[in-house]
């Protein structure tokens, strides 16, 4: 644990040093978090999770942050990205400390689209949080905030993929109102979040367990890197393998968030956007009907209030299992 810590300090510390203008796709995947969801959580995210055992991808953390206001206590996070336990945790900490504007003040990057945040990562507001970090997760955050300023570790070991203010709470149930919030600091505590760092094409080295919900979140759009060949098929047999030794009967799995799928469907490097084809491969799973989510992506010249709602569109590929 401690060489884990170590290790991954100095990865943080020489990336912040020397941030690539181009970074690799390893990079991107191991090395930089999303410091809020990109995907409308409240489009699909709505049911009740109590005694539900969650698998799901997110370096963002809010993926869980939601399943537990939901009511799920038994969370597995699965993710390359080296740094998903330290920022969760952070996030868990500052929920318990924080009130709902102050948090918002401290994760969020841009307040309009044009307008950054100029509170964000600061130094005091983490010195108040900090008390309710472990050892592990305080000597990472705390190493970092006494060798860079909060905006050069805000600015560098985080996606710029990141929408407004107004984008993330309404993508985020926690987040959409104070009472929703509230909620969430109450029963946080009450969660056992569990994370593997590692590949889900090697799930074997890493998971036991069978699961009720499988969140793979938009990873299918990153097939062409995942497999060398026959990608939607490679994928297909991966979903039937997760499904076949890792899901409970009636378990789902959500194989695909599809950002404005009408406009990428003709992009012939996203495979997974040919719903013609993903439907014709999957035919022998059981996927519930494409359905779609309204887009709460940012547009850095709208409001998103104002998206054509029959234009705009995102959705989510699901297989339910079913003996």
């Amino acid at each position: 644990m401690i060489n884990n810590l170590s290790r991954n300090l100095e990865i943080a510390k020489d990336y912040i040093l020397n941030t690539p203008v181009f970074p690799t796709q390893e990079q991107q995947f191991s090395n930089i978090l999303y410091p809020f969801t990109t995907e409308n959580l409240s489009g699909y995210l709505n049911e009740n999770m109590s005694n539900k055992r969650i698998l799901t991808v997110g370096s963002s953390g809010d993926q869980a942050l939601n399943y537990i206001l939901l009511g799920s206590t038994d969370i597995t996070v699965l993710d390359l990205n080296i740094y998903s336990k330290y920022y969760f945790n952070l996030k868990k900490a500052a929920i318990l400390t924080l009130d709902y504007d102050d948090y918002l003040d401290f994760f969020i990057n841009y307040d309009t689209a044009f307008k950054q945040n100029n509170h964000k990562f600061n130094k005091n507001v983490f010195n108040l949080i900090a008390s309710q970090l472990d050892y592990e997760d305080f000597q990472f955050w705390n190493t970092l905030f006494e060798n860079f300023s909060g905006k050069d570790i805000r600015d560098t070991l985080f996606s710029k993929d990141e929408n407004k203010r107004e984008c993330i709470i309404k993508s985020n149930p926690y987040l959409q109102s104070n009472n929703n919030y509230t909620s969430l600091k109450k029963i946080i505590c009450n969660a056992n979040v569990k994370f593997l760092v590692g590949d889900i094409l090697q799930y074997q080295k890493y998971l036991t367990s069978k699961f009720d919900y499988i969140n793979l979140s938009n990873i299918a759009l990153y097939l062409i890197f995942m497999f060398q060949e026959n990608h939607l098929e490679n994928y297909k047999d991966l979903i039937e393998n997760l499904s076949n030794n890792h899901l409970k009967e009636n378990g789902q799995i959500n194989i695909g968030y599809l950002y404005e799928y009408k406009d990428y469907c003709d992009l012939q490097n996203l495979m997974i956007y040919d719903l013609v084809k993903v439907f014709n491969i999957f035919n022998n799973l059981k996927l519930v009907p494409f359905y779609s989510i309204n887009t709460l992506r940012k547009y850095w010249d709208k409001n998103v209030d104002e998206f054509p709602k029959n234009n705009f569109k995102d959705g989510i590929l699901l297989y339910t299992k079913t003996i």
